[in-house]
């Protein structure tokens, strides 16, 4: 089947299309159809198709509370929804329903729960998103590290240290999630103080990927060193000196990585 593409822009996205991605039967093609979405349509339509459309008060509850109503704070509003529902029906699989929806919006939804819980300590929190980082949408794998960024920032040298096993896998979607996770600045999310201020912790993870292969990796390590670069621009430069530039993956990510310092030739 030829991959769709997504409308440039939401007044583009067809009725029809619009109404499917509202009834969670197709995924989303980029991101301006995500953010197209109804969430009080689609939880209503999800919890309904589950057998328990009383779920979907609890849903709509925590939507009417939101003070700011964004993409962000709806995701983690359902998050919110989802622990008070598995604390009164522990019993129930909505979870389960959840991960493997069609929907790839929906299937980013257990992320948040998982994300959430503090039953779960960092490393069972990040076994469970393992599934979620290697899941066939981008937007499903995005959510995963996003939903999990505060408590890495809360247990960051221990969250490294666990990473630093994800890096070696031959999955190169666990390998993109551990350093995207890891970026100090990043995108919609918290910024890493600690990391703009001592990348060094990271370097080993960084360094196991220089000559790495696949672009979707090689793109994150150069996101991560071009997000030091705006801080320690210097440390940048130096680092990437001692890569070998002759490795034609390397040299790719050490031209991304310096692409913000102003007058250096990569």
């Amino acid at each position: 089947m030829e991959k769709r593409k997504g409308a440039r822009s939401k007044k583009a996205i067809p009725h029809s299309i619009l109404k499917q991605l509202n009834q969670g039967e197709i995924e989303t093609a980029n991101l301006v159809e995500f953010l197209a979405i109804d969430f009080h349509k689609l939880v209503e339509k999800v919890m309904t198709d589950f057998g328990n459309p009383e779920f979907t008060q609890i849903f709509h509850q925590g939507f009417n509370q939101l003070n700011k109503k964004t993409v962000n704070t709806f995701q983690k509003s359902i998050g919110e929804s989802l622990l008070l529902i598995q604390a009164e029906y522990p019993k129930s699989k909505v979870i389960d329903y959840l991960s493997e929806h069609p929907s790839d919006v929906v299937r980013r939804w257990p992320c948040y729960y998982i994300g959430l819980n503090d039953d779960f300590d960092l490393k069972e929190k990040l076994n469970r998103l393992e599934s979620y980082a290697c899941d066939s949408h981008f937007g499903v794998r995005e959510d995963a590290w996003l939903a999990v960024r505060d408590c890495i920032i809360e247990n960051l040298e221990a969250s490294i240290s666990y990473l630093s096993k994800w890096v070696k896998s031959e999955n190169p979607y666990k390998r993109r999630f551990a350093i995207e996770l890891l970026r100090p600045r990043g995108v919609w999310c918290k910024h890493i103080n600690e990391l703009k201020e001592n990348p060094e912790i990271v370097f080993p993870l960084i360094e196991a990927l220089e000559e790495e292969e696949h672009k979707y990796v090689q793109d994150s390590v150069a996101n991560w060193l071009n997000d030091l670069s705006k801080s320690q621009p210097e440390l940048v430069v130096k680092k990437l000196e001692s890569w070998n530039t002759e490795n034609k993956n390397t040299a790719y990510i050490v031209r991304r990585g310096l692409r913000s310092i102003k007058n250096h030739k990569a």
